[in-house]
């Protein structure tokens, strides 16, 4: 099971073998940014999210994908 990612921006989040966090957009070989703590990551991807009407973020850790987070989804 997966999303449509056709015309869709995607910003993945996953750690690198040196251990930051590294933020895609998309397919792109090379990060936009690198952190070392996950969640530092993870608002930087959601800052990128907001000005991107559509995007969603993909969170990946070493073992599991989280779900991603649609831009447009409520927020608690």
């Amino acid at each position: 099971m997966g999303f449509d990612q056709r015309g869709a921006v995607v910003f993945r989040v996953l750690r690198n073998e040196s251990g930051r966090w590294d933020v895609f957009e998309n397919d792109f070989e090379k990060p936009l940014a690198s952190f070392d703590d996950r969640q530092d990551a993870s608002d930087y991807a959601n800052k990128l999210c907001a000005t991107k009407e559509g995007s969603t973020i993909l969170m990946l850790d070493d073992s599991t994908p989280v779900p991603p987070h649609s831009r447009d989804a409520p927020r608690p």
